[in-house]
Formats: C-alpha cells, sequence, structure tokens
C-alpha cells in the first residue's frame, strides 16, 4: 500500500509509476450549468454511447485504451491515482469555470424507454465488478442515444449496500442528450443540481423504474464510484488567449490529506464536467499519473 509520503517516493524510485495522456475532441452540449459525459466525445478513449442489453445491467471493465488507461500491476498491490493534469479548450473566453468528477464506471442500464408509463424490469442478471458489496457507489441517470422531449417524473426502486428496498420518487429534468437529468432540482426544468440520484447509501442493483410523467427518448441509468471531484477556474486577466485555451490545472492528491483515490484492477476511469458561464468546452487534453505498493 502507499500509505504515506515515504511509500510514494519508494514507488517511483523503484519505477512502480505510469503516467497516462488522454484527449477528447468534439464539441459538447451547449448547456451551460449541466453535467455531461465526456464519452460522448470523440478522442482517446474513444466515443462510447453506453449501449447494451435493454434495461439490463451492462457491468463494465475496462480493457486497454477503452477508458482512461491504467498500468497493470502485480496481484497483492495497490494502484493509487497520485496526480490529474487538465488543460481544457473552451468555444469562447468569457467562460467562468468547468466542474470535473472522476469516476469508475462499474456498470449501466442502457435503452431505458422514456415514452413508457409501464413499469419497467431492470434484468440483473449480471452482477457488480469490482465493488459487490455496492458501497460508495451512487446513480447517475443520462439522457443517452434519442433526446427526451419533455420534463418527466419517475418512481425508481432500487436495493442499497445494506440489501434494503428503497424508492425515489423525483424529477427528470429536460437538459439535452448526454446530460446528466438525475432528477433532484428544485423543478423539472431547472438545469443546476447535483451530478448524482439522491441515494442515501451505496446502491446493489436497481430493480425498477415506472414514468409517472414521461420524458420521451431513451435514457441510462449508470452506477458510478465517484473518485474525485475539482474545479478549473478561468482568469479573464492571466487566461487571454483569444482562442479559448485555458492554462493547466495540476490536481496533486498528496496535498489533500493524502487521500489518493484508489484505482482497482478493471476500472472504467472517465469524466463528467459542467461549463459554468456563457461557453462549453470542445476538448479536454491531459494526463493521469498512477503509482502502486
Amino acid at each position: 500500500m502507499i500509505a504515506s509520503h515515504a511509500d510514494l517516493l519508494d514507488a517511483y524510485a523503484a519505477g512502480r509509476h505510469w503516467c497516462t495522456r488522454f484527449i477528447k475532441t468534439g464539441a459538447g452540449q451547449a448547456n451551460d450549468t449541466k453535467w455531461q459525459d465526456w464519452a460522448y466525445q470523440a478522442g482517446q478513449p474513444s466515443y462510447d454511447a453506453r449501449i447494451g442489453e435493454v434495461a439490463a445491467f451492462t457491468p463494465v471493465v475496462a480493457v486497454g485504451n477503452d477508458a482512461i488507461y491504467i498500468p497493470p500491476i502485480a496481484a497483492g498491490l495497490q494502484r493509487v491515482l497520485h496526480k490529474i493534469t487538465m488543460r481544457p479548450k473552451a468555444s469562447q473566453v468569457s467562460q467562468a469555470s468547468i466542474d470535473f468528477v472522476l469516476y469508475d464506471l462499474v456498470g449501466y442500464y442502457p435503452l431505458i424507454d422514456g415514452d413508457s408509463t409501464d413499469t419497467q424490469e431492470m434484468d440483473n442478471t449480471q452482477t457488480l465488478p469490482r465493488y459487490a458489496d455496492g458501497a460508495g457507489l451512487r446513480l447517475v441517470m443520462v439522457n443517452h442515444v434519442s433526446p427526451a422531449t419533455a420534463s418527466g417524473r419517475m418512481l425508481l426502486e432500487y436495493t442499497d449496500e445494506n440489501d434494503a428496498d428503497q424508492t425515489l420518487d423525483i424529477n427528470v429534468p429536460l437538459l439535452g442528450i448526454n446530460c446528466a437529468c438525475s432528477g433532484t432540482r428544485t423543478t423539472p426544468s431547472a438545469d443546476v443540481g447535483p451530478l448524482c440520484l439522491p441515494i442515501g447509501q451505496g446502491v446493489k442493483r436497481v430493480n425498477r423504474i415506472t414514468y409517472s410523467t414521461p420524458p420521451g427518448g431513451l435514457q441510462c441509468i449508470y452506477v458510478i464510484k465517484p473518485l474525485a471531484q475539482f474545479t478549473h477556474y478561468h482568469d479573464a486577466l492571466l487566461q487571454a488567449d483569444t482562442s479559448g485555451i485555458k492554462s493547466a490545472i495540476e490536481i496533486d492528491f498528496t496535498k489533500d490529506g493524502f487521500r489518493l483515490p484508489i484505482i482497482k484492477d478493471g476500472a472504467h476511469l472517465s469524466f463528467f464536467y459542467r461549463n459554468n458561464g456563457s461557453s462549453r468546452s470542445t476538448t479536454f487534453f491531459g494526463d493521469a499519473e498512477f503509482a502502486w505498493g
């Protein structure tokens, strides 16, 4: 394990570290203050529409470059994320900030029918990878593949990490395709809200959903493990590049109480991001630095 600065220095001295670069191109949604999944943009990792068998849990285990690449390690060692560097480019220089959430995509329930008011049973034949106990897992609902046409309302039934069945009665905001419509806004049309559904504890499975007011389109419910969150702020005096390129931000997790995110084997690393202030980002590029011991 890497539990101290000395452990980290030993890992680097022994060559137990790796730096992975990433780049995402192509325009995201022109939606200010709305959470978006960068998986729907081209680049490396490549575009990923999160599809599969209708309403069936699809476990996700990363292979190669289908997510942010993580280095293989020997059995018995633990991999951590040491640093992230991120440099965005926005279509306008007036953008105030971008919020980022790094997450491990554990699995998802794709192609949920947004036009039906019938109860839609989720198929849980396949089980959770990496986090079998469900501890710390969260749900995010994303409008994907086919756009919603209206605001809606949904009853969602799930089983939490303590094997207790829970029910949520929540709004489904109309926020645009590839945006997180997780239903915690104060009104169905409000655009500012948290990323995840308002569950009190971890989650083992989603059992069924019922739309009382169908939003249209197709939705996908992600099961994720949030790993880190940070904000890139734009300073007009320091970042005056007229092309929209921003200064890089480096996040060093040793500087926040030495809370280095643990990256499990098979982790499918990706980002949600939220633009704040009159613009959208078209490109992200940076790198992630790992160590293990």
